[in-house]
């Protein structure tokens, strides 16, 4: 590990992608990965119970972490690499929806929801103006992806990270409206373990994860 070379190396690098951003981040590491290391490999992982998370970590079953919470656990290192601001997506056609979305119309027209693998973290202002709102969720889905293909097929609604609004926008002939509450953004977290801190391979893979977020749009915002 001392004398690592990206040019050299055939290392796997298991990155856990939380939310679905691996569909924003993931092609763009793999760029990265392919131009800076071409014989390396790029998994992107997923995180089924958040327990298991500093464990995989400390392991090595995982070499870095991307998410929206921050972890309460001493021994894992988190650095905020930019933030997702929450929007609405519809059809395009939506036979209701015209012009701006009001939190009125976000009331009454139904959800597609992304069943929340942990409450909290960024997210809880924006599940606390729900609950307000408190509107009929149709449906929900263990994986944010999902939403769109929903939203383009139905007369449903849903609130998802403009980031991956935007990249199936067009593709899928939706309209993205600013959600209709001011809400603070939604931070996006780098983690990793304390006893990795150091480790050569590791700090060149955080590395290129900060300069691939911030080409994707994870951007800070005040």
């Amino acid at each position: 590990e001392r004398g690592f070379d990206p040019r050299t190396t055939t290392a796997a690098f298991d990155v856990l992608i939380g939310y679905g951003g691996g569909a924003i981040l993931g092609p763009r590491l793999l760029h990265w990965i392919d131009r800076e290391a071409p014989r390396a490999r790029l998994r992107i992982r997923s995180l089924d119970d958040p327990a298991t998370l500093p464990r995989r970590l400390r392991d090595g079953q995982l070499d870095a972490a991307i998410d929206y919470v921050a972890p309460d656990d001493p021994d894992l290192v988190h650095e905020r690499i930019g933030d997702a601001k929450p929007v609405v997506i519809v059809r395009r056609d939506h036979p209701r929806i015209r012009g701006r979305l009001t939190r009125a119309v976000l009331a009454r027209e139904r959800l597609a929801a992304h069943l929340a693998r942990h409450p909290g973290g960024g997210m809880r202002e924006i599940e606390a103006v729900l609950a307000g709102l408190a509107p009929h969720v149709a449906i929900e889905v263990p994986t944010a992806l999902a939403l769109p293909a929903i939203v383009a097929a139905t007369d449903l609604l849903a609130i998802i990270g403009d980031a991956i609004a935007e990249v199936y926008a067009r593709p899928l002939g939706l309209a993205i409206h600013p959600f209709p509450v001011r809400v603070a953004p939604v931070p996006v977290f780098l983690i990793w373990h304390a006893s990795h801190d150091a480790d050569p391979a590791q700090r060149w893979l955080r590395d290129g994860i900060r300069k691939v977020a911030a080409q994707a749009g994870y951007r800070l915002r005040k």
